[in-house]
This record gives structure tokens, C-alpha cells and sequence, in this order.
């Protein structure tokens, strides 16, 4: 942040500030040089915006992406991001444990499915 603002005299960023009372709020935060005649650093300005409500939004907008609107599950997409994630990090026992617990036989068996459709 301020090797952004002494090189190019300004930034902007998102910020988590503490309110009076305590809580987190996120923040958009912009800060500008000030500079007097002769071009030396007189001061610093700061403009805040609460964007609490807008990451409220982003929230609700991902849990309906990943989720069915009906009952609340996760659904294709959030599973498929979930497994290859999961996948690429270290491998499927991984992935089986913390979705299914200890495998019943039946769950082996998708899980086997799932295994062998992404050719791990």
C-alpha cells in the first residue's frame, strides 16, 4: 500500500476496519498524496465506502451458484470444483473422507465411479 502511494502518489483497496462497536466492516478505502507548491508531500487523503451490503451480495450470488435453490445442496458445479481441488491437493482418499465420512459400500461405489470418470 504505501510503496503504491509514495511511487505513484495514490491507491485503493479493499480493507476490513473495526467499528466503535467492535465489529469487522469491510471497506473500500482511497488514499491520495496531497503536495504543496513546491511538490513535497503535504498530507494524505483518505476516502472510505462501507461495502458491506455489496459483499452481502457476492455472498448470496455464490451460494446460489453452487447451491439448489430448493433445498439448499450442493450441486454439480461446488462438487466438481470441490473434487478437483481436492484431487490436485492430495488425492481422492482425501476427497472420500471429507465427503462421505468413512465409506459405506454403497458410497465406495460412487466414489469409485467418480474415481474412474476423472481418471485418478
Amino acid at each position: 500500500m504505501w510503496n503504491s502511494i509514495n511511487c505513484h502518489g495514490c491507491w485503493s483497496g479493499e480493507i476490513w476496519n473495526r467499528n466503535k462497536n467492535g465489529e469487522l466492516s469491510p471497506e473500500w478505502l482511497s488514499i491520495s498524496t496531497l503536495h504543496d507548491e513546491v511538490g513535497e508531500i503535504r498530507n494524505y487523503i483518505g476516502v472510505f465506502t462501507d461495502i458491506s451490503v455489496l459483499k452481502q451480495s457476492e455472498e448470496k450470488l455464490e451460494h446460489l451458484a453452487n447451491h439448489d435453490p430448493l433445498t439448499g445442496l450442493a450441486n454439480r458445479l461446488l462438487l466438481n470444483d470441490r473434487l478437483e481441488s481436492a484431487i490436485k491437493r492430495r488425492g481422492v482418499a482425501i476427497f472420500a473422507e471429507a465427503c462421505f465420512g468413512h465409506p459405506s459400500p454403497s458410497k465406495r461405489q460412487i466414489l469409485n465411479a467418480t474415481v474412474y470418470a476423472y481418471g485418478a
